[in-house]
């Protein structure tokens, strides 16, 4: 579950502005070491998987308005007509 939403978009705006995109193979290693280090501390599976969850969507529906807000502002495209 997220404690901090805020410090996790800074992160992730921090991380894109430097690194840019993640690749898969990054993402996938990045991932189980997250998992392994929840399971070596005994967090991870959760005793309660649907606790939390109410955060989880609003901080996911929060993040693709985000994305989709950026990628409008940053995309050409929308800014051009075309008369076809």
């Amino acid at each position: 579950m997220i404690k901090n939403p805020e410090l996790l978009n800074n992160f992730e705006d921090s991380f894109m502005e430097n690194e840019g995109k993640l690749p898969f193979d990054r993402a996938i290693k990045l991932f189980t070491s997250i998992w392994n280090e929840g399971l070596k501390f005994g967090e991870l599976p959760s005793k309660d998987p649907l606790e939390g969850i109410d955060v989880d969507i609003r901080i996911a529906h929060e993040k693709s308005a985000r994305f989709y807000a950026r990628s409008w502002f940053y995309n050409p495209h929308f800014y051009t007509t075309s008369s076809s």
